[in-house]
């Protein structure tokens, strides 16, 4: 402890001999949800690596990986379309432009989530139903069902948005802002891939 304290450029630690450049994944939070203390860990313990790993001279990559794919989508999709009916993303023979502003503020899909959810898990014939539309619209949105893509670009902005502000107060920041859908792309050819190998 007293080498570290004499050195006050570097406390001691040792630049890499080999500098490498290292990506860290430690955000994972889901879209249209809260964080809650399991991010507050992987978050604080994610950033203090990444600190220290880039102060040995290494270029650290932070990625957030959202949780953005999946049966949440659909279910936020499902709840909406019950709610909003009317919006265009719901008409599958709309070949208009979108609107640029969300139908939903942070607040109100940070509601429509957590219903949703409630709703598909219900043990009676309507829960059971409302959980099959939604993993409809999840399979629609995977297949690229253009007013469920735009929907999901409305999610991600404005969680994206509160996510930043609420990472900035714990002084936590990430270099790649992506999620499992930007993986989607890749997967086909990744499957290919595998079954030759």
């Amino acid at each position: 402890m007293n080498q570290m304290l004499s050195d006050d450029k570097r406390y001691g630690v040792d630049e890499a001999d080999t500098k490498r450049t290292i990506m860290i994944d430690y955000g994972g939070p889901n879209v249209a949800k809260p964080l809650h203390v399991g991010h507050l860990r992987s978050a604080v313990i994610g950033e203090s690596i990444k600190r220290i790993t880039r102060f040995m001279g290494n270029e650290v990559i932070g990625d957030v990986h959202l949780g953005d794919w999946g049966l949440q989508m659909g279910l936020i999709i499902k709840e909406l379309s019950e709610r909003q009916p009317g919006l265009p993303y719901f008409d599958p023979g709309y070949i208009g432009d979108y609107p640029t502003e969300p139908p939903f503020t942070i607040s109100e899909l940070e509601e429509i989530y957590p219903t949703a959810s409630m709703r598909s898990k219900e043990d009676s014939d309507e829960g059971r139903a409302y959980k099959d539309a939604a993993m409809q619209a999840t399979y629609q949105l995977q297949q690229g069902r253009r007013g469920y893509r735009a929907l999901l670009s409305h999610i991600l902005n404005v969680s994206v948005s509160d996510l930043k502000k609420n990472y900035e107060k714990l002084d936590v920041s990430f270099e790649l802002w992506k999620g499992e859908s930007d993986a989607q792309p890749d997967i086909p050819d990744m499957v290919e891939k595998m079954k030759a190998d």
